[in-house]
């Protein structure tokens, strides 16, 4: 018996040493993340221009070509603040294209309503996400609250927090914002046990009341500031986790090295904010799907601020 324990271990022992020697810096996750993009789809009229869906993919391409252990996740505010329906659309459908594998829901992607968002991410198969968000007369989320993802080597736990002191939209009366410190406690217990030894928190609360949660709940490794978020170039290391801000509008993506040591849970980390400028080379099919949603409301009359920033 015991030989075939041991003989068990080692072909065990072997499997996961071929599966490591195929990942590109095994030991390594990297976090590409992005917050509040306020439905801007293409680069700002700045005196140099920022930002646009197409360099939102052309980081993301450029942090592929060094790691294989890629993580793609939006904080949430991705639809417009004042544009038609029509760009929230667009964004839901771009962004499950660009291959985002978690997104977090902010006030503003509820401006239409939930049965709007619900509806697009349903079709699309958008993995939209919010942890403490429910429907008040089911006591139930509103959207998958949480996701636990394989990442090469590494399970990760993605969880999404709305603020509860803000205005749910026209869904208001039929929604509910659950004490977000609260129910993240609960939800990283419960992807710990599904595995996940990495947890990633993509934040709507501000930066406060971000930096209380990760110090008051522990288990957060990764922590994206996403709710009128600043810029910081560099992510701040608070008690065990590690926080970026990366600003508004797209006009920057952090990139986030977490460190992973044996056991795949998080051993240091670093993160760093980017400037999206021409220096990123536009992903050519999402420049060909922006260009051709530029035309359509164009030719439709409905071109919005923020689609013609």
């Amino acid at each position: 018996m015991l030989r075939r324990l041991t003989l068990a271990a080692v072909l065990i022992a072997a499997v996961a040493t071929a599966a490591f020697a195929a990942v590109k810096q095994p030991d390594k996750l990297v976090v590409c993340s992005i917050a509040d993009v306020s439905g801007r789809i293409n680069p700002c009229g700045c005196d140099v221009p920022q930002g646009g869906l197409a360099r939102h993919a052309s980081f993301a391409d450029s942090v592929r070509m060094d790691y294989d252990q890629v993580l793609v996740v939006d904080a949430g505010g991705y639809f417009p603040d004042s544009a038609t329906v029509e760009t929230g659309v667009f964004m839901v459908e771009t962004m499950k294209a660009m291959g985002y594998d978690a997104v977090g829901t902010g006030h503003r992607d509820l401006r239409f309503g939930l049965d709007v968002l619900r509806d697009n991410v349903r079709r699309t198969g958008l993995p939209a996400i919010s942890t403490n968000l429910y429907v008040r007369a089911l006591d139930k989320p509103a959207l998958t609250p949480w996701i636990v993802k394989e990442i090469g080597t590494v399970k990760v736990g993605i969880l999404s927090v709305i603020s509860d002191r803000v205005d749910l939209g026209p869904s208001r009366s039929t929604l509910v914002a659950k004490d977000p410190f609260e129910t993240a406690k609960n939800a990283i217990a419960a992807m710990k046990a599904k595995g996940a030894t990495v947890i990633v928190l993509l934040s709507q609360l501000g930066k406060i009341d971000t930096e209380e949660l990760v110090v008051s709940v522990p288990g957060i490794d990764v922590a994206v500031v996403g709710h009128h978020p600043t810029v910081n170039p560099v992510g701040r290391m608070l008690g065990k986790t590690i926080l970026s801000y990366g600003g508004e509008q797209g006009h920057y993506m952090a990139g986030t090295i977490v460190t992973l040591d044996a056991s795949r849970h998080m051993a240091t980390a670093e993160s760093n904010t980017y400037k999206l400028t021409k220096d990123y080379k536009d992903n050519d099919a999402i420049a060909a799907k922006v260009k051709a949603f530029n035309l359509a409301q164009k030719a439709a009359g409905t071109a919005s601020s923020e689609n013609a920033h």
